[in-house]
């Protein structure tokens, strides 16, 4: 099967194999490289406040995209078309206009018809 020459060269391939398997998994394993696990204070900033949220209802005749966002349903594009369709066409005559604008269907309408008024008192 195998002459001699070639069984001592699979043997120093195997012994090789061994060693080098035995010796990192003792550099894997020394214990003077591990660290346990630290927590350091204030390693990490935390965030600032963030400016109080406004409760009431929106002025949607008046009312900026950020505001228009507090409104569930309402993201970055939707109140961009509000502001852009308020822009262009005037103020809304009623909350019902609302829904003429891309985006914002009778169900969407429903969910923020509570949180929505026409002109700011």
């Amino acid at each position: 099967m195998f002459n001699r020459q070639e069984l001592a060269a699979l043997i120093a391939l195997a012994a090789a194999l061994l060693v080098g398997a035995g010796v990192g998994g003792a550099e894997y394993y020394r214990l003077a490289q591990w660290e346990e696990f630290h927590v350091v204070p204030k390693a990490v900033e935390m965030p600032a406040p963030q400016e109080p949220v406004e409760t009431g209802p929106v002025a949607l005749n008046s009312a900026t995209v950020a505001q228009l966002q507090r409104l569930s349903g309402i993201g970055p594009k939707t109140a961009g078309r509000i502001v852009a369709f308020r822009q262009e066409h005037g103020a809304f005559r009623s909350l019902a206009d609302l829904a003429q604008v891309k985006g914002i269907g009778q169900r969407t309408l429903e969910k923020f018809r509570s949180q929505l008024v026409l002109n700011a008192d």
